[in-house]
C-alpha cells in the first residue's frame, strides 16, 4: 500500500500519496518526498510548503492525472505558471506554455465603470 502524505500548503490541507508526489522525480516535490530535500513539518504533523494553497489544487491534480485540467472560467495562468516553475514540474510548465500560446499569450483584464449610467464593462484583451 502506498504511504499517505498530509500536506499544509499555504494553510490549505491536502492528502495524497507519496507516489503521486514523486511522479516527477526531477521536480522539487519529487526531491522533497524521496528524501533528497529537507522538509518542514507543521504543528499537526503535516508537511508544510509556504506557497499558494488554493493554486496547489491544480498542481496536485496534474500530478495525479498527468493532464492539465482547468475550469473553463480559470483566469490565473500566470499565477499557475509561477507555481509550476517553483515546483519544477517540467511537463506542467510545458502544458501551461502551450495553453498560454494558444490563448494568445497573457491576457489583460480592463474594467471600465461608467457611474453616470450605472453600467460596468469588463473587456478581455
Amino acid at each position: 500500500m502506498n504511504e499517505l502524505i498530509r500536506l499544509n500548503v499555504g494553510g490549505e490541507r491536502y492528502t495524497t500519496t507519496r507516489a503521486t508526489l514523486t511522479r516527477y522525480p526531477g521536480s522539487m516535490l519529487g526531491a522533497m518526498f524521496s528524501g533528497s530535500l529537507a522538509t518542514s513539518i507543521d504543528e499537526q504533523g503535516c508537511f508544510f510548503i509556504d506557497r499558494d494553497g488554493p493554486m496547489f489544487r491544480h498542481v496536485l491534480n496534474f500530478l495525479r492525472s498527468g493532464r492539465l485540467s482547468l475550469p473553463a472560467d480559470f483566469h490565473q495562468l500566470d499565477l499557475l505558471s509561477v507555481e509550476a516553475d517553483f515546483y519544477q514540474i517540467e511537463d506542467l510548465i510545458k502544458e501551461l506554455a502551450l495553453l498560454r500560446k494558444s490563448a494568445g499569450g497573457s491576457y489583460l483584464e480592463v474594467c471600465i465603470d461608467c457611474f453616470m449610467f450605472g453600467i460596468s464593462y469588463t473587456i478581455l484583451f
